[in-house]
């Protein structure tokens, strides 16, 4: 390469940044940096032009990059600059604009900043704007001076907030029909919230025999029940903003009786409609236990009402009778339980007690035979003071004969305990005389129903899909 060529090349170096620099200076729109020829000897330079997040209340639960922001967060347009060789600032001034999407058409403009102290110091000015607008995606700021040329930013990124629950949501009472209990009623707005504005659309899932609808806006929920089912649905509720589902806690929804209303009309005008809660008591099956099951009672239409609550059942696990679970055995009783108190014109169905006697008395004669006699006499008035009740075995028509004892005992009204603890003085076993409560409770229920108008096959199936025993059913719709 010749002298010549050598020192051409620092000349062609310095011509391409210049020209660089030309086009650079042309361009609408550059990021960051740019210098306004004002006079012949008079500049602008226009610096760090920048767009940031001021402000978020929801940064750190979303977990916001440094370039994202939501609806109503504050962002700040920031930039410096300095003016060479000016002396008449009056002349001059900036305009600072947001937008999102179309840079012809800012959401936002703010004019003649320059000299407002709030805004612009002697070399420095910061604007905000809190973003009302719910627009997703790229917003941007721009600066632009004396109407000319402007200067874009960086892009901050609006993303969208899923709903939030609220609260969660309680448990939903209904009655037989599918209608809230007390006239209450519920709207999933209640329990969600979108912090966008979104108008939201509800959802459900895990109804499986109940029937749900959710209507409007407000997301009111309604319920049906063609088959008249009892028991617990439990179900999740969502709402949906377009982009995001968030949903609510597991919701127990108990179906019970229900509510009756007591109508008082006055000249065929309505005066009284006032609300009434059906006490309907129920038991559970509780797992076997030492050889024993609770059936423990509570208020399927959750009256909170403890008047005329029965006691509670039990039986043994191991006796000939179906083992009825938690899940498939429930007995639904009335209001009106008695209790027992009477022993007369009975007979025991087998033998226990008396052998245990007789155990009980060859110790005492090997111990002690001069009492022999005396033991023998006090056991038998024992056994004479319950009216008419042995211990002898009898066959299964001691059974049944158990069964009606008990029945009309409870029918008069007699205490359960005392019953019960006569019967064993008597030598009943406790196995029959728990199995015996069962059925005379059972019969005193179906008698209630059907007194009620209710038809027998309805009761038969409801029993039996309940998990009691079959022959028992019948044996009782039968009697």
């Amino acid at each position: 390469m010749s002298k010549k060529e050598v020192n051409l090349v620092p000349l062609g170096v310095i011509f391409t940044l210049f020209l660089i620099f030309l086009f650079l200076r042309g361009i609408d729109g550059l990021t960051g940096y740019t210098v306004f020829d004002l006079t012949s000897n008079s500049t602008l330079d226009l610096n760090n032009v920048s767009l940031s997040r001021f402000n978020s209340s929801y940064a750190r639960v979303y977990n916001l990059s440094t370039n994202e922001f939501f609806k109503d967060d504050l962002v700040l347009c920031n930039f410096t600059y300095n003016f060479t060789n000016v002396t008449q600032l009056g002349d001059y001034n900036f305009t600072v604009g947001f937008y999102s999407g179309n840079i012809n058409n800012p959401d936002l403009m703010t004019n003649t900043i320059l000299f407002n102290n709030s805004v612009c110091s002697s070399s420095v000015c910061n604007v905000t704007y809190n973003i009302t607008s719910f627009k997703l995606g790229n917003w941007n700021c721009f600066v632009r001076f004396n109407n000319t040329n402007l200067v874009s930013t960086n892009s901050l990124v609006m993303r969208n907030r899923a709903p939030i629950l609220v609260r969660n949501i309680s448990e939903i009472s209904l009655n037989l029909s599918g209608d809230y209990l007390n006239g209450a009623s519920l709207k999933l707005e209640d329990y969600f919230n979108d912090l966008d504005g979104t108008n939201l659309e509800y959802r459900v899932r895990g109804d499986k025999v109940l029937g749900v609808s959710i209507t409007g806006n407000l997301g009111r929920l309604r319920f049906t029940n063609p088959a008249l089912w009892e028991g617990t649905e439990y179900l999740i509720f969502g709402a949906f903003d377009g982009i995001n589902l968030t949903e609510s806690n597991n919701v127990s929804v108990v179906v019970g009786s229900g509510v009756t209303r007591v109508t008082q009309l006055v000249n065929d005008t309505v005066v009284n409609n006032t609300p009434v809660c059906n006490v309907v008591w129920d038991c559970k099956w509780s797992q076997c236990q030492n050889s024993i099951q609770n059936c423990v009672y509570f208020d399927k239409n959750n009256c909170n009402l403890n008047q005329n609550k029965p006691v509670d059942l039990t039986r043994p696990c191991n006796s000939g009778v179906q083992q009825q679970t938690n899940s498939n055995a429930q007995l639904t009783l009335g209001s009106n339980q008695e209790g027992l108190n009477n022993t007369s014109n009975l007979k025991s169905s087998n033998t226990g007690g008396f052998n245990s006697n007789l155990l009980i008395i060859g110790i005492v004669l090997i111990l002690f035979v001069a009492a022999v006699v005396g033991v023998f006499f006090f056991l038998g008035s024992r056994k004479s003071s319950v009216s008419g009740i042995t211990g002898t075995s009898q066959e299964n028509t001691n059974s049944n004969q158990l069964n009606k004892y008990i029945y009309d005992a409870l029918n008069k009204g007699q205490n359960d305990e005392k019953l019960k603890s006569d019967l064993l003085k008597a030598g009943w076993n406790n196995m029959d005389i728990q199995n015996s409560f069962n059925y005379a409770k059972l019969k005193r229920f179906v008698d209630t129903k059907i007194k009620e108008g209710i038809d027998k096959e309805k009761i038969r199936y409801s029993l039996i899909s309940k998990g009691w025993k079959k022959d028992l059913v019948d044996s009782i719709l039968k009697d």
